[in-house]
């Protein structure tokens, strides 16, 4: 029986995204709260993408010295995970290069500081036919993980070892001292409306847990905490918590017990903690989620409770918050965009297998696709004054007799996040036609992708268009679910 002890807690927003004048020899980051500084005379610092030479996934900016010694590179993940283990896991990806030969440890060292885990690690590796030196900050704070790392060869390491170690220790963050904005032209101003406290528009964070596999888009000034939890919940991953109105949490469970079974037991461990208790429904989510909606009385306040549940890889996972009743129309939005974002892109260590139910298509949808073909999408959401946008492209790995694998790649700011492998099993048996079916209509769709010849499948909850000759077959999708419009359009694709 999952057990629940619920207090009463809330979130809210704040805005991001003010840009400051860079000097030569310093990065700044107004949105992140980071900068470091190097000698405008003997490095030269990168922070436009364009201008990258190294190629890292995640990368802020790029140093290197003008005698071509030193490399360096500042990456940012919203990985939220403890500094040691974020060190683990990237040494663990460095001997796994097939480029890497060997690899030692030679010097760790924690700096306390008054925000965040820091710890200094020093390394040697011979990489391809070369002996490097390397120096690495690594920088954990809630779900920020920023790794700030310096190579030399190692043949000249004490020449430099100064130098590099004064770098890292320029490093500031979430004490930045003030600087000008950039002057610009007065924009003007358009009309607003106020929106009550709970209610954003802000373009949410991404969190990913590597370990188990899934990613969340998190409103940026929500308070995240993955250890030392305050709320007795069992499996606990996350907690979420603003102010005194709201709060919740992501956690798992192990075992064999089905995902309905897992959200009713679930909802009995709310009902045993409330003297009074009302159960206000279930919905099922096209990917395969349950999410139910239930209000109770501890002492004298009336609570709602939102809980969405999720199973991958023979885990149940639940997503939990809670809040005063008056104040629910004003998080709703919020928190529905939060369940919907909860998804598997990748999986640690293991694929993930997929029983695939019978689909109304009498084929799969990589059909006549060799490995390596590719389709990518955007999707947009809108409900009311929230407008949130998404990019995925999926992948194809292999096809054989049976299944088929893939994986799905997501668009983000620093570029994609790519997805471990996913195996589809098939149903090889035939489906059974059904009297009085609707045939599908066929007509012209013009998508960014271009323009495709599709066959238009409707119901209640929206509409889908395909084409049987592009990878993965779709080229646009609008679902409609209350106020709630979500479309889906092809806007590139490479069929092998």
């Amino acid at each position: 029986m999952v057990r629940l002890t619920i207090f009463l807690l809330l979130f809210g927003f704040t805005s991001l995204t003010t840009l400051y004048a860079q000097e030569e020899s310093l990065y700044r980051n107004e949105d992140l709260q980071i900068q470091l500084s190097v000698s405008p005379e003997e490095y030269e610092l990168r922070s436009d993408p364009a201008s990258f030479a190294f190629g890292w996934k995640g990368a802020l900016c790029e140093v290197s010295s003008k005698d071509s010694m030193v490399g360096g590179v500042l990456l940012h993940f919203p990985a939220a995970m403890k500094a040691q283990k974020y060190v683990q896991w990237r040494e663990k990806s460095w001997k796994a290069s097939p480029s890497v030969k060997t690899f030692d440890r030679v010097a760790e060292t924690e700096w306390k500081k008054e925000i965040g885990y820091w710890i200094i690690v020093e390394h040697v590796m011979e990489y391809e036919d070369y002996d490097y030196h390397y120096l690495t900050l690594y920088l954990a704070h809630k779900r920020h993980n920023f790794e700030l790392v310096l190579w030399v060869s190692d043949t000249i390491w004490a020449e430099y070892k100064e130098v590099l170690y004064g770098i890292l220790k320029s490093v500031e963050y979430r004490t930045l001292p003030e600087a000008s904005p950039v002057e610009k032209e007065p924009l003007p101003q358009k009309e607003t409306i106020p929106q009550p406290e709970g209610v954003s528009s802000e373009k949410p964070e991404l969190y990913l847990n590597r370990e188990h596999g899934f990613r969340l888009l998190v409103p940026p000034s929500w308070d995240v905490r993955n250890a030392e939890f305050e709320f007795e919940l069992d499996g606990s991953l996350l907690e979420f918590e603003k102010g005194e109105q709201m709060a919740g949490a992501l956690g798992f469970h192990e075992g064999d017990i089905l995902l309905k079974d897992y959200a009713e037991a679930f909802v009995t461990g709310v009902k045993e903690s409330n003297k009074l208790f009302e159960d206000l429904g279930t919905t099922l989510t096209k990917t395969g989620g349950i999410l139910r909606q239930c209000r109770g009385k501890r002492e004298q306040t009336l609570i709602r409770y939102s809980l969405f549940f999720h199973s991958s890889a023979g885990k149940n996972y639940y997503l939990a918050f809670w809040m005063a009743e008056e104040h629910w129309t004003l998080y709703e939005p919020s928190l529905i965009s939060l369940f919907n974002s909860f998804i598997f892109p990748t999986k640690a260590g293991i694929e993930k297998k997929v029983s695939l139910k019978q689909n109304p298509e009498p084929s799969h949808p990589w059909q006549g696709c060799k490995a390596g073909s590719w389709a990518e999408y955007l999707t947009v959401t809108e409900e009311g004054e929230v407008r949130e946008r998404m990019g995925a492209r999926y992948v194809l790995l292999e096809s054989g007799k049976g299944f088929y694998r893939m994986r799905t790649d997501i668009r983000v700011s620093e570029g994609w996040i790519e997805g471990e492998p996913v195996r589809i099993e098939l149903s090889l048996s035939p489906r059974e036609g059904t009297e009085g079916e609707l045939k599908p209509e066929r007509m012209l769709v013009k998508v960014a992708a271009g323009e495709f010849l599709c066959e238009s499948i409707r119901n209640d909850k929206g509409e889908v268009w395909v084409n049987n000759e592009i990878p993965f077959r779709l080229v646009k999708s609008l679902s409609i679910l209350g106020e709630k419009r979500t479309l889906m359009t092809l806007v590139g694709f490479e069929k092998k």
